[in-house]
């Protein structure tokens, strides 16, 4: 209905072709170690609701990582609370080792923004890794995963719905191996390249 809208042509001349999970992102080797005596959560994107993110964290026990781009720096508080770090704009690699080293991520999505970056890469990323999302529920994600089954969603920009949702992930590794184990076959059944070049490809044939 939205590109309908912008581009002013008929709702049924569009068609849902899911994006796919980098391949490089399920090799071992291609993610350097990252080893945190102290667990934490991450949260990273570009144009994410990292305000959220810091709110549902300021009274937890938990710490928190933040990676973001340039553009998010201005936006973040100058003083964060002590249990949270922010990165802007780091190396790709080191921005892998996060997510290898993380017991959650989250991903802290706007209820009705539309951006570029809606969070479906960065969600491929850390389930190839094994690492429990959470993630605003909005229009980017649930299309990909089921709720409560492959990754755990709250209501946008609610910090105690995001924070219960963090708490459930931090304090049961019996919810975090099925979460991963989950979509971790969902991914690997639904979001390869190869499905994604079939889909386009059956599209292009009919």
């Amino acid at each position: 209905d939205l590109y309908a809208k912008a581009f002013r042509v008929p709702p049924d001349r569009f068609r849902f072709v899911s994006y796919c999970v980098r391949t490089d992102a399920l090799h071992a080797e291609n993610w350097p170690a990252f080893v945190s005596e102290v667990p934490y959560v991450l949260a990273a994107g570009r144009n994410r609701d990292f305000e959220t993110f810091i709110a549902a964290m300021g009274d937890t026990p938990f710490r928190g990582i933040i990676v973001g781009g340039e553009a998010d720096r201005d936006k973040l508080k100058s003083v964060l609370p002590a249990n949270i770090e922010a990165h802007f704009e780091i190396p790709f690699r080191q921005y892998r080792a996060y997510i290898a080293g993380a017991t959650a991520f989250v991903v802290p999505l706007f209820a009705n923004r539309v951006t570029r970056s809606l969070g479906q890469i960065a969600t491929f990323e850390a389930v190839a890794r094994h690492v429990p999302v959470i993630a605003a529920r909005g229009i980017q994600l649930a299309d990909y995963f089921a709720t409560d089954k492959e990754i755990l969603f709250y209501k946008p920009g609610n910090p105690d719905d995001l924070r219960r949702q963090i708490e459930r992930v931090m304090s049961d590794s019996a919810l975090r191996t099925d979460l991963t184990k989950n979509a971790y076959i969902r991914m690997m059944k639904e979001y390869t390249d190869e499905q994604y070049t079939k889909r386009l490809l059956q599209i292009c044939s009919e």
